[in-house]
């Protein structure tokens, strides 16, 4: 996959699942746009099909997954690995 895609699909992934108060179709937007102006020509479909998809998975439970999902198990793993 070409970089520029890559990165519209970052940014776009990020927006989504991090940025609640941004509407989905607004971010998903971006993101294709983001795709255009790095020249990534027609993987601006792709990149608006895959985010798309993304987007319907918005909601309370992947709200509980950006804040860390039930018991906050992120932050564990995080302290467990440091002792390493």
């Amino acid at each position: 996959m070409d970089e520029p895609v890559r990165i519209a699909l970052r940014l776009g992934a990020y927006e989504l699942i991090h940025h609640h108060k941004v509407p989905a179709h607004a971010a998903v937007n971006e993101a294709v746009e983001v795709a255009k102006e790095l020249r990534a020509g027609r993987a601006t479909g792709f990149v608006n099909a895959v985010l798309r998809r993304l987007s319907e998975t918005r909601g309370p439970a992947s709200a509980a997954l950006a804040r860390g999902g039930p018991g906050r198990t992120r932050g564990r793993a995080h302290r467990s690995s440091a002792v390493e």
